[in-house]
């Protein structure tokens, strides 16, 4: 009996989204399919390399020590600001 051919399936877009799509989706249905990932970019070079999401609430004027200890960032006060002047984060 012939072996059925697998699926194949094309995730356009290798940043965070496209890369974590295709990863699920080969997960959830392996070994049934295919999975080619297709972009003009790869990691290193996406825009999620740079995007660390950083969350800075202690630049905001008036914020209280209270917010700043619930939202962990009291530690971050010295780092935050190097990265912000990091050559490179700045201008992408």
């Amino acid at each position: 009996m012939a072996s059925p051919s697998k699926c194949r399936v094309a995730v356009v877009g290798a940043g965070i989204v496209g890369m974590s799509t295709a990863v699920r989706i080969a997960e959830e249905l392996a070994p049934a399919v295919q999975v080619t990932v297709l972009a003009e970019h790869f990691s290193p070079h996406t825009t999620g390399d740079v995007a660390a999401g950083f969350f800075n609430p202690y630049i905001v004027h008036g914020v209280s020590e209270q917010k700043l200890r619930w939202v962990g960032t009291k530690a971050s006060r010295s780092t935050f600001p190097l990265r912000a002047t990091s050559p490179r984060t700045r201008n992408r």
